[in-house]
């Protein structure tokens, strides 16, 4: 798997907590800055750490799938963005969110970074270097929290429910052309 396939897979983990992001920005009145920066800090970490979770529950299993782990990887992240894009057409979060609360945070932290748990254990099959792959997704998630949040109200008219369904997208090309790599 190359550079460009490890930042589509960021770009497409991190969708999940940009949209958090988006409608915390929107909600929020005051302290813009202080918002995006802790979301985006809370959000990477999460993301991240689920990440390196995933790949060390991937390598554990690794003896026990190698013969068909392309497999695995495939139906692991078309799995996952058929998710993605079925949530995109839920509604939106409507009302006002506590920002403030640490219970609320870790939620939207934990149940935003479920994906890079599973996508963890797909890559770990791929021998992909962990330090590199998991900055990345950091960098990634926090670069767009952050974005998404001091811009929530302008990227509302724009994004709406679409950034969802193109990460889903994303990932299942990525799948679609790992299966490929490996039957081709």
């Amino acid at each position: 798997m190359n550079f460009v396939s490890l930042f589509l897979i960021s770009i497409s983990l991190s969708l999940d907590a940009s949209a958090v992001s988006l409608v915390c920005g929107i909600n929020e009145k005051n302290k813009r800055y202080k918002l995006a920066f802790k979301l985006a800090l809370i959000f990477a970490f999460f993301q991240s750490m689920m990440f390196i979770i995933g790949y060390f529950v991937g390598k554990v299993f690794f003896v026990y799938i190698k013969d068909f782990d392309h497999w695995v990887s495939f139906v692991i992240l078309i799995f996952i963005g058929m998710k993605m894009i079925y949530e995109s057409f839920k509604p939106e979060m409507k009302k006002y969110i506590d920002t403030n609360s640490p219970i609320v945070l870790l939620l939207f932290a934990i149940s935003t970074s479920i994906d890079s748990l599973a996508v963890g254990i797909s890559i770990s099959l791929f021998n992909m270097d962990l330090l590199i792959t998991s900055i990345l997704i950091g960098f990634v998630t926090f670069f767009n929290s952050f974005i998404f949040t001091l811009t929530g109200k302008v990227l509302k008219k724009f994004v709406q429910n679409k950034a969802e369904s193109v990460g889903g997208l994303i990932l299942i090309l990525v799948g679609v052309k790992i299966l490929m790599e490996h039957l081709g």
